[in-house]
């Protein structure tokens, strides 16, 4: 998102929009900015319906849509991570990355190959770790105890 349009929501949040205002307001900042990177409604709407929710993770000067991993994904690819480990092609962190980011990455789409030579270093980083908070692993989560 870029930084126009964060500027503009404070500047309406200091007008005393209501937070369903202001919600709305970055929804409709959200579908413009994906719309001119050829991202549709539909196509949105398709996504939601698979999966039941999407996220939007701003990074740079980018804005990536991406769905939580499902447990039985998680499942799997830990069982590929764990056969790996005991041969000579141990996997690595940027392995784990990659595998997540590409998995769950909804918009725009990109391969492996994708993530490791046309983005920036920290992007499959950060897109991992945004999908993995979507997906309910919350580092350091306190439980709320009554």
């Amino acid at each position: 998102m870029s930084d126009t349009a964060v500027e503009n929501m404070v500047a309406k949040e200091d007008e005393k929009m209501t937070p369903e205002r202001m919600k709305e307001e970055l929804k409709l900042e959200v579908m413009k900015q994906l719309a001119k990177e050829g991202c549709t409604k539909e196509m949105l709407d398709e996504w939601k319906a698979q999966w039941g929710s999407l996220g939007f993770l701003p990074i740079g000067e980018r804005l990536y849509v991406i769905r939580p991993l499902m447990r039985k994904e998680w499942k799997e690819m830990n069982k590929v991570w764990q056969a790996r480990s005991q041969g000579e092609n141990p996997v690595t962190q940027f392995d784990t990355e990659e595998e997540i980011a590409t998995r769950a990455l909804l918009w725009p789409q990109l391969t492996i190959i994708d993530m490791k030579t046309k983005l920036p270093a920290g992007v499959p980083s950060s897109l991992a770790e945004g999908i993995s908070q979507h997906a309910g692993f919350v580092p350091n989560a306190t439980p709320i105890v009554f």
